[in-house]
């Protein structure tokens, strides 16, 4: 079975990307690296992957910021520095996109070797997007969840707003977003606090904006009456649960007043490959 090229991949998807050819010499060597010496150094988790995969979902998520930063990066007219800011707008992707996914004792380890291959640049970079500087989040939102938990009575932690942040970071490039944890880790009031803290954002503007939350336990009813299914003997398709609210969700035929700016379909249970594998199409960052 031949091996491919992750090298040549790298340099290929970063151009397609319209990174700088300097900027997709470098990735196409350190961007493999590091996934080389993560997948040797981090703990073994069913989650983790460390694969072309993942590596092509940084790269695609890089692009997009890329591109809608453009304007902005054209006013630096030496090409050193546009690598630079490239290079460093990858490492603040792979921020996104790996960290919040390891576990603690991993997590300790991601700025060391975001130093062993991009050098002490990168690390000074991953410290300044920090969960109190991170220019994606302005204060005003970190202030507005403060707030949030003293109003539900509740007391927040630097590790939980952090999680919170993260959660926000990634429904900013992902359609789909899995939260893990044991019961009772906080995984509900991530989401709610989330919430609530963007809808009272949303409040200063003349018109409401609200967040539709819809919550439906998967294992609660078969398959067929989750996802839908086809009659054996019409050849009809008969929507279940989730297509029927995903198809209003996408008419908006709910016939009310206000407008929504988020939907949030939330599978709360236990994760079987009875229903996840059958999300792998919807989820998919293809």
């Amino acid at each position: 079975m031949s091996v491919p090229e992750i090298k040549t991949i790298v340099r290929f998807l970063s151009l397609a990307e319209g990174f700088s050819e300097m900027a997709t010499r470098i990735l196409g060597e350190k961007i493999p690296c590091w996934f080389e010496f993560a997948q040797g150094s981090m703990s073994q988790q069913k989650h983790y992957d460390w694969g072309l995969r993942t590596i092509k979902a940084c790269l695609e998520s890089s692009g997009r910021r890329l591109n809608n930063n453009r304007m902005a990066m054209m006013d630096k007219s030496s090409k050193s520095n546009e690598c630079q800011m490239e290079i460093d707008l990858v490492i603040d992707t792979l921020r996104q996109q790996i960290k919040s996914k390891l576990v603690d004792t991993d997590a300790l380890k991601f700025d060391g070797l975001i130093e062993a291959v991009f050098g002490s640049n990168g690390t000074d970079l991953t410290n300044q997007r920090s969960t109190k500087m991170n220019p994606q989040l302005n204060d005003s939102l970190v202030e507005i969840m403060e707030n949030c938990f003293n109003e539900n009575n509740l007391i927040h932690n630097e590790y939980q707003m952090e999680k919170i942040l993260q959660l926000y970071e990634q429904i900013q490039t992902r359609f789909g977003v899995v939260l893990i944890g044991p019961s009772g880790s906080g995984k509900t009031t991530i989401w709610q606090m989330l919430r609530r803290s963007l809808e009272q954002m949303s409040s200063s503007t003349n018109k409401s904006r609200l967040i539709d939350v819809i919550v439906i336990n998967p294992k609660s009813m078969p398959r067929s009456r989750l996802f839908g299914y086809i009659d054996d003997d019409t050849r009809e398709w008969h929507d279940g649960l989730f297509s029927a609210k995903a198809r209003n969700i996408t008419r908006d035929d709910d016939g009310d007043n206000v407008s929504h700016s988020m939907n949030w379909i939330i599978f709360d249970g236990d994760i079987d490959p009875d229903w996840v594998e059958a999300l792998n199409s919807v989820l998919d960052d293809n």
